[in-house]
Protein backbone atom coordinates (compact mmCIF):
# COMPACT_ATOMS: atom_id res chain seq x y z
CA UNK A 1 0.00 0.00 0.00
CA UNK A 2 2.44 2.40 0.80
CA UNK A 3 4.08 2.00 -2.65
CA UNK A 4 0.74 2.94 -3.96
CA UNK A 5 0.82 6.00 -2.38
CA UNK A 6 4.22 6.92 -3.01
CA UNK A 7 3.81 6.54 -6.66
CA UNK A 8 0.00 8.58 -6.44
CA UNK A 9 2.71 10.98 -5.23
CA UNK A 10 5.44 10.30 -7.32
CA UNK A 11 3.80 10.72 -11.04
CA UNK A 12 4.24 13.61 -13.32
CA UNK A 13 0.77 11.89 -14.56
CA UNK A 14 -2.34 13.87 -12.88
CA UNK A 15 -6.03 13.73 -13.63
CA UNK A 16 -7.79 16.46 -12.59
CA UNK A 17 -11.64 15.84 -12.59
CA UNK A 18 -13.72 18.82 -12.08
CA UNK A 19 -17.95 18.35 -10.81
CA UNK A 20 -19.81 21.32 -10.83
CA UNK A 21 -23.46 22.03 -10.24
CA UNK A 22 -25.71 24.83 -9.79
CA UNK A 23 -26.61 24.18 -6.23
CA UNK A 24 -23.02 23.67 -4.86
CA UNK A 25 -19.75 25.61 -5.40
CA UNK A 26 -17.58 24.03 -7.82
CA UNK A 27 -15.64 21.22 -6.57
CA UNK A 28 -12.09 19.91 -7.86
CA UNK A 29 -10.49 16.92 -6.89
CA UNK A 30 -7.05 15.89 -8.07
CA UNK A 31 -6.78 11.65 -8.81
CA UNK A 32 -3.07 9.90 -9.33
CA UNK A 33 -3.14 7.32 -11.26
CA UNK A 34 0.01 4.46 -11.97
CA UNK A 35 0.02 4.32 -15.36
CA UNK A 36 0.97 0.46 -16.37
CA UNK A 37 0.47 -0.28 -12.51
CA UNK A 38 -3.08 -0.30 -13.15
CA UNK A 39 -2.65 -3.65 -14.40
CA UNK A 40 -1.08 -5.37 -11.86
CA UNK A 41 -2.00 -3.90 -8.78
CA UNK A 42 -4.90 -5.17 -6.56
CA UNK A 43 -5.38 -2.02 -4.22
CA UNK A 44 -5.88 0.66 -7.48
CA UNK A 45 -6.87 -1.85 -10.47
CA UNK A 46 -7.99 -0.72 -14.09
CA UNK A 47 -11.37 -1.62 -12.36
CA UNK A 48 -11.35 0.27 -9.30
CA UNK A 49 -10.05 3.59 -11.88
CA UNK A 50 -13.19 2.73 -13.18
CA UNK A 51 -15.42 2.30 -10.34
CA UNK A 52 -14.41 5.40 -8.94
CA UNK A 53 -14.76 7.65 -11.74
CA UNK A 54 -18.15 6.31 -12.56
CA UNK A 55 -19.07 7.21 -8.48
CA UNK A 56 -17.41 10.84 -9.05
CA UNK A 57 -19.50 11.65 -12.25
CA UNK A 58 -17.08 14.48 -13.13
CA UNK A 59 -17.71 16.98 -15.93
CA UNK A 60 -14.06 17.30 -17.22
CA UNK A 61 -11.29 15.34 -17.10
CA UNK A 62 -7.60 16.96 -17.62
CA UNK A 63 -5.22 14.39 -18.85
CA UNK A 64 -1.67 14.18 -19.32
CA UNK A 65 -2.38 13.98 -22.93
CA UNK A 66 -0.18 16.52 -25.63
CA UNK A 67 -2.45 18.86 -27.29
CA UNK A 68 -1.12 18.15 -30.12
CA UNK A 69 -1.71 14.42 -29.89
CA UNK A 70 -5.77 13.97 -28.51
CA UNK A 71 -7.13 14.57 -31.53
CA UNK A 72 -5.98 11.54 -33.68
CA UNK A 73 -5.99 9.40 -30.29
CA UNK A 74 -9.87 10.77 -30.27
CA UNK A 75 -10.50 10.52 -33.97
CA UNK A 76 -8.91 6.83 -33.72
CA UNK A 77 -11.21 6.05 -30.62
CA UNK A 78 -14.10 7.18 -32.29
CA UNK A 79 -14.16 5.44 -35.43
CA UNK A 80 -13.14 1.81 -34.09
CA UNK A 81 -13.22 2.10 -30.47
CA UNK A 82 -9.03 1.50 -30.50
CA UNK A 83 -6.54 4.03 -30.10
CA UNK A 84 -3.34 3.93 -32.18
CA UNK A 85 -1.70 7.19 -31.10
CA UNK A 86 1.67 6.03 -29.60
CA UNK A 87 1.75 8.57 -26.44
CA UNK A 88 -1.37 7.80 -25.40
CA UNK A 89 -1.42 4.05 -26.42
CA UNK A 90 1.01 3.44 -23.36
CA UNK A 91 -1.07 4.33 -20.72
CA UNK A 92 -4.10 1.92 -19.65
CA UNK A 93 -5.87 4.71 -17.48
CA UNK A 94 -6.84 5.82 -21.31
CA UNK A 95 -7.30 3.29 -23.58
CA UNK A 96 -9.26 0.59 -20.80
CA UNK A 97 -10.92 3.89 -18.34
CA UNK A 98 -11.17 7.10 -19.35
CA UNK A 99 -11.62 6.98 -23.44
CA UNK A 100 -14.36 4.02 -22.60
CA UNK A 101 -15.98 5.52 -20.37
CA UNK A 102 -16.73 8.49 -22.57
CA UNK A 103 -19.07 6.65 -24.58
CA UNK A 104 -21.40 6.25 -21.56
CA UNK A 105 -20.47 9.27 -19.30
CA UNK A 106 -21.02 12.81 -19.92
CA UNK A 107 -17.75 14.10 -19.41
CA UNK A 108 -15.05 16.04 -21.41
CA UNK A 109 -11.48 14.81 -21.78
CA UNK A 110 -9.52 17.79 -21.99
CA UNK A 111 -5.79 17.23 -22.89
CA UNK A 112 -3.02 19.33 -20.67
CA UNK A 113 0.33 17.76 -21.13
CA UNK A 114 3.19 20.21 -21.85
CA UNK A 115 5.87 17.53 -22.61
CA UNK A 116 8.06 18.64 -25.69
CA UNK A 117 11.30 17.06 -27.01
CA UNK A 118 13.64 19.61 -26.23
CA UNK A 119 11.87 19.44 -22.42
CA UNK A 120 12.87 15.38 -23.34
CA UNK A 121 16.24 16.13 -24.57
CA UNK A 122 16.84 18.64 -21.88
CA UNK A 123 15.83 16.18 -19.06
CA UNK A 124 18.30 13.30 -20.92
CA UNK A 125 20.77 15.34 -20.65
CA UNK A 126 20.61 16.28 -17.06
CA UNK A 127 20.15 12.70 -16.06
CA UNK A 128 23.68 11.70 -18.05
CA UNK A 129 25.59 14.86 -16.28
CA UNK A 130 24.13 14.03 -13.03
CA UNK A 131 25.17 9.84 -13.65
CA UNK A 132 28.62 11.13 -15.15
CA UNK A 133 29.44 13.19 -11.52
CA UNK A 134 27.94 10.04 -9.45
CA UNK A 135 30.40 7.27 -11.22
CA UNK A 136 33.31 10.30 -10.65
CA UNK A 137 32.77 10.57 -7.06
CA UNK A 138 31.50 7.07 -5.98
CA UNK A 139 32.67 4.72 -8.62
CA UNK A 140 36.02 6.44 -10.46
CA UNK A 141 38.11 7.36 -6.97
CA UNK A 142 39.57 4.84 -4.29
CA UNK A 143 37.39 3.47 -1.67
CA UNK A 144 38.94 6.14 1.21
CA UNK A 145 37.59 9.03 -1.47
CA UNK A 146 34.15 6.94 -2.49
CA UNK A 147 33.53 7.18 1.62
CA UNK A 148 34.30 10.41 1.64
CA UNK A 149 31.91 11.79 -1.21
CA UNK A 150 29.43 9.47 -0.06
CA UNK A 151 29.49 11.28 2.97
CA UNK A 152 29.60 14.59 1.81
CA UNK A 153 26.11 13.76 -0.55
Amino acid sequence: MKTIVKSLFALSFIFLLFSCTKDKKNEVLVLGTIHGSHLTSEEYSIEKLTKLIQEIKPDLILTEIPPNRFKEAMEGFKRDDSISEPRVLRFPEYTEVIFPLSKTMDFEIIPTAGWSASMAKDRQQKIRALAEILYENLIGNNIETRIENLILL
